[in-house]
């Protein structure tokens, strides 16, 4: 006489979905794409897998920020970038089995240098001073400027001369 046993065995070679990569959101103005002096945090969510379920993520971050590849276990991991300039994130999501998702990838990019502004006096006639305002800023470019005066009859009162956002680079007022 034998003693049998029966065992049901679920085989998955499927590779999970990729994993998301959410940037946390910019201070600041609006929709700009560059983050500044405090970074950007990159949240990273394992991919589905309906089989043997998501197991790890596997993930790097190249560029200005360096993390050499690493793999956590778990569904969520969260990476902090903080260097300036652009650091692309690489991501994967492996299930239970070892099977590994498509790449997903998001590049974050950071300035930390405040732009440089420059005032030339143009021209002067009577009462009326024309200058010439100047900026730039060679990493994310400059957004918005805000002209502000004040005349020996203000004492310290500033009076704002001009406000324009996406600017060229010089605008006389």
């Amino acid at each position: 006489m034998s003693d049998s046993s029966t065992r049901e065995v679920q085989i998955d070679n499927v590779a999970p979905m990729e994993p998301s990569i959410r940037l946390s959101e910019p201070e600041g103005l609006g929709d700009k794409v560059w983050y500044g002096e405090e970074g950007g945090i990159a949240t990273i969510t394992a991919g589905a897998d309906t089989l043997s379920g998501p197991w790890k993520i596997r993930y790097k971050v190249e560029g200005a920020t360096t993390i050499t590849e690493r793999e956590i276990e778990g569904t969520t991991v969260t990476v902090n970038i903080t260097s300036a300039g652009e650091s692309k994130i690489t991501a994967w999501t492996i299930d239970r089995a070892g099977n590994i998702s498509e790449t997903a990838e998001e590049t974050i990019k950071i300035d930390k240098e405040k732009p440089k502004a420059t005032i030339e006096e143009v021209s002067r006639g009577g009462h009326t001073i024309r200058v010439r305002a100047g900026w730039e800023d060679d990493s994310s470019g400059v957004y918005s400027y805000i002209l502000w005066y004040r005349t020996k009859s203000t004492g310290s009162t500033w009076t704002e001369a001009g406000r324009v956002s996406s600017p060229n680079r010089r605008k006389s007022i």
